[in-house]
């Protein structure tokens, strides 16, 4: 591949068009590509099979349920007219494809080495801007790759000048090998510098996503109004707001939050103390929450329920600052702080075991129920934990483990986690 500059292409211009329009049925951002000087080195540019395959790595590692068990891109990417463009593309969409409410692909809508026009659908200008600025990051990373391991055509024309100078016996280190040990530096301090800048672009994109963008239940509600016909429409990029149908019967939904939700209903839901109370008063079993103001009366509490107890912040969701199976005195100083952090007061109750289960309500209607399991791997007797978490977060972005798990979130050893490790000795 040519040498690279700072980026293979930047972005100069971009139009946000809102509603079905000439390139697609759906919103989505029209931008306008300035590509550098080398253009058509790299739009000529034809990956081999490992390059495919690091590039399919790289969008795994981005988006694992885009390329999971997923053989089309092996063959669309080599085969497509330009690679390069294909890569871009394919990048984009596989970001894009767990956020959007109606995800279709991208495409290239024209131009020339000058500049090119691109089409993005998505339900949010900013989310597209940010996701076609990572797949440039991620396409300039994974062909500056490619340019550390081969040197350019005209290292090699010097080299082959140079050879009988190299098989002379004793001979100094020859002129090729000076300029490609040279060049070979450079590159990979190029490299390094890609893979610092597509860090920052995964970082910016991430927060981005969990500030603006929609969550998982407001997604999952809108694509199953889109599969039945029903018009949808984000109220207002960037917020968190979805209209689904039209005129009178319109509803709005905020996550898995509709307009017929009651306030108080959701205010007491958010609150597992109160909650806690106002189940006990209606004669149903719960387990029985203390609220504690330091470790102290945390340790007091734990005597008097019994152990094993939980600690948990008041007000919480997804197991923040939550610690369970607490045994002695010794663990709870810690489990106290870490659900302090979260400032909304805290929780000390009974260990209740078994398994955790979420049940959907819709109309006042039981419409579905999902177990959610602890993350877990089971020991070989060959390999350490660390190695055994690795071979499962490669098995979840590639689809193939047990389980209907989310592949984009990993199992992470973090302090809880190892400190259930020392306990189990």
């Amino acid at each position: 591949m040519a040498q690279l500059t700072e980026s293979l292409m930047n972005i100069s211009q971009t139009r946000y068009l809102e509603g079905p329009n000439l390139w697609a049925s759906h919103s989505g951002l029209h931008l306008y590509l300035s590509p550098g000087a080398d253009a058509a080195s790299w739009l000529a540019w034809r990956p081999g099979p490992d390059e495919t395959a690091q590039a399919l790595d790289l969008i795994r590692a981005l988006a694992p349920r885009a390329v999971a068990n997923n053989s089309t891109l092996t063959q669309f990417i080599p085969n497509a007219r330009y690679p390069t463009l294909a890569l871009l593309t394919s990048f984009c969409d596989a970001l894009l494809s767990t956020l959007s409410i109606a995800p279709q692909a991208s495409r290239m809508t024209g131009g020339d080495l000058q500049q090119l026009r691109w089409f993005v659908p998505c339900d949010d200008a900013q989310l597209g801007r940010q996701a076609a600025e990572l797949a440039l990051a991620c396409l300039s990373t994974l062909t500056s790759l490619g340019a550390t391991a081969a040197a350019s055509p005209a290292v090699k024309a010097l080299k082959a000048t140079k050879v009988s100078e190299a098989d002379a016996p004793g001979a100094a280190q020859p002129e090729s090998a000076q300029i490609e040990s040279g060049q070979a530096a450079s590159a990979q301090a190029m490299q390094q510098n890609f893979k610092d800048v597509l860090r920052g672009k995964v970082r910016a994109f991430e927060a981005h996503v969990q500030t603006h963008g929609l969550n998982a239940n407001a997604v999952a509600i809108a694509r199953a109004a889109a599969q039945r016909g029903i018009p949808f429409y984000r109220i207002k990029p960037s917020s968190s707001l979805v209209q689904l149908g039209q005129g009178h019967r319109r509803q709005w939904i905020n996550g898995a939050v509709v307009a017929g939700t009651q306030s108080i209903a959701s205010t007491i839901s958010t609150d597992k103390f109160q909650t806690a109370s106002l189940l006990f008063m209606q004669g149903l079993p719960t387990s029985e929450p203390r609220l504690v103001q330091s470790a102290d009366q945390a340790a007091q509490a734990a005597k008097a329920i019994g152990y094993p107890v939980v600690i948990k912040p008041r007000a919480t969701d997804k197991g923040a600052g939550i610690t369970t199976g607490i045994s002695d005195e010794s663990e709870i100083a810690q489990a106290f702080a870490r659900a302090a952090q979260h400032r909304c007061g805290v929780l000390i109750e009974r260990h209740v075991a078994g398994d955790d289960h979420r049940l959907l309500v819709i109309g006042g209607r039981f419409a579905a129920a999902a177990r959610r399991e602890p993350a877990q791997v089971l020991g070989d007797g060959r390999h350490s934990i660390a190695r055994l978490v690795e071979k499962a977060n490669r098995e979840r972005q590639q689809g193939i483990s047990e389980g209907n798990f989310r592949p984009e979130v990993p199992l992470v050893l973090n302090a809880e986690a190892l400190q259930q490790l020392q306990k189990a000795g």
